[in-house]
């Protein structure tokens, strides 16, 4: 039985879900907001935190497990107590550890639990499956002043008698361009023309298959960087993670401001030991910093760069 699951269930239906020996997961209302810089609103949501404090059981939990495994409810205690005890050990392994749609837990060297929230999910009822909205610009019809245009009419024009000469070049003008008209609708200038379009197309679509040959090259040679995707716990080597994410071609990298090289390699040495794929980075005007860690989530990297940033006296800049 997957308790992750069974906790994600309860979460839609209580404000707070209590995990005996482990830790209580608390919702907090947020208001819907409308931000005018970025044109999106979003919805009103609930988001889930943990306080690690709350220790002792409620009976919530097991007796929800106990009617729906149709088990005692010392068998379903024991349960959550098997469960939290595996979840301990392979924490203390992996160092970090996802709750299925809830949220991420990381452990510090110092053994110090950290929660980081799927910001994804929406445990509010009322919001459930509203999407944030892109607002479009209006012009309003009083900011907007009317222009009047008059009409004036149209002038009339003189006729005057045309020679028959004149007449005679008129029509021999009229003859060719019919000719002309008649020759552009022919099969034969049709087809060249359908060719030239064929021909077009076909060498745009090699010049697109060469660019797709290079950027398939140059994603080859940066497969060993992005394996750093996987480390997101500061002061901690991580090997692998099991987590929620989102596949995206560009991960959203967290670096340091330095002010000179020498600066940005004393900061590459001491992160060295923390991060596997630590490295400084020489910008086109000439300047320096110093990579840190990357993400597939950009909210999720925005919670780590404000947890990173109080350990670290650099400026840190997420791109």
């Amino acid at each position: 039985m997957n308790l992750t699951k069974e906790i994600l269930f309860l979460l839609y239906k209580h404000n707070c879900v209590i995990v005996p020996n482990l830790g209580a997961f608390i919702l907090n209302d947020k208001s819907a907001e409308v931000n005018t810089l970025t044109n999106y609103a979003s919805p009103k949501n609930r988001i889930v935190t943990f306080n690690s404090q709350i220790l002792n059981n409620d009976g919530l939990l097991a007796n929800h497990i106990k009617l729906k495994l149709g088990i005692s409810y010392e068998d379903a205690v024991r349960k959550i107590t098997t469960f939290v005890s595996d979840f301990k050990k392979k924490l203390s392994g992996q160092r970090n550890l996802g709750f299925d749609q809830i949220g991420t837990f990381y452990m510090t060297n110092e053994d110090k639990l950290i929660f980081v929230p799927n910001h994804l999910s929406n445990f509010s009822m009322e919001s459930f499956g509203l999407p944030k909205i892109k607002l479009e610009s209006h012009i309003h019809a009083k900011n907007v002043e009317l222009v009047k245009v008059e009409l004036k009419a149209k002038p009339q024009h003189k006729t005057y008698q045309v020679s028959p000469k004149k007449q005679e070049t008129i029509k021999v003008r009229k003859e060719k361009a019919q000719v002309r008209k008649v020759e552009s609708k022919s099969p034969t200038r049709r087809s060249k023309h359908r060719l030239r379009v064929i021909n077009f197309l076909g060498s745009f679509f090699l010049i697109a298959m060469v660019i797709s040959l290079i950027n398939f090259e140059l994603k080859l040679s940066n497969s060993d960087y992005d394996q750093n995707l996987a480390s997101i716990i500061d002061s901690t080597p991580i090997e692998t993670i099991k987590t929620f994410s989102l596949e995206i071609e560009t991960p959203h990298k967290i670096y340091a401001e330095v002010k000179n090289k020498n600066e940005a390699n004393n900061l590459k040495n001491q992160l060295s030991s923390k991060y596997k794929q630590v490295e400084t980075i020489q910008e086109k005007d000439g300047g320096f910093k110093v990579f840190i860690i990357s993400f597939s989530d950009k909210e999720l990297a925005k919670e780590y760069k404000k947890l990173l940033q109080n350990r670290m006296n650099q400026k840190l800049s997420l791109e």
